[in-house]
This record gives C-alpha cells, sequence and structure tokens, in this order.
C-alpha cells in the first residue's frame, strides 16, 4: 500500500499527500518526514539507501540532515 507523507524543511511544507506507488521524491536541503505508513517508504540518503523508514503501518516522524 501506499503511505501519506508530510515533509517539511526551513520552516517550509515541501510535500504533502499520497504520492504515486514507486515514485521518487528529492530534496536537498535538512528535512522532516512524517509517514502514516513508513514500511511503504524507502529512504537513500547521500546515495545510501537505508531501506525502510520504519515499521509497516506504524507512523512515524524522522528528520534527515
Amino acid at each position: 500500500g501506499g503511505s501519506g507523507l508530510r515533509v517539511t524543511g526551513g520552516g517550509e511544507r515541501l510535500c504533502g499527500g499520497t504520492p504515486e506507488g514507486g515514485s521518487a521524491l528529492t530534496f536537498d536541503r535538512p528535512v522532516e518526514v512524517r509517514s502514516g505508513n513508513p514500511g511503504a517508504v524507502r529512504v537513500i540518503l547521500g546515495g545510501k539507501d537505508l531501506g525502510p523508514m520504519g515499521e509497516p503501518g506504524i507512523p512515524v516522524t524522522r528528520r534527515y540532515p
């Protein structure tokens, strides 16, 4: 399934909603990501695949520098 996301950075809301499965979102500044289904969100930071953002179905907020 998909995941509702909210991405903020520098005091601005950069993204919100539920991206299509398989889509990639790229941000070039420190961001805070809130996901309702973090098991459906894969994080790649500085070219390194960090894997899923968290456990499926357990909402989480994480900061990425």
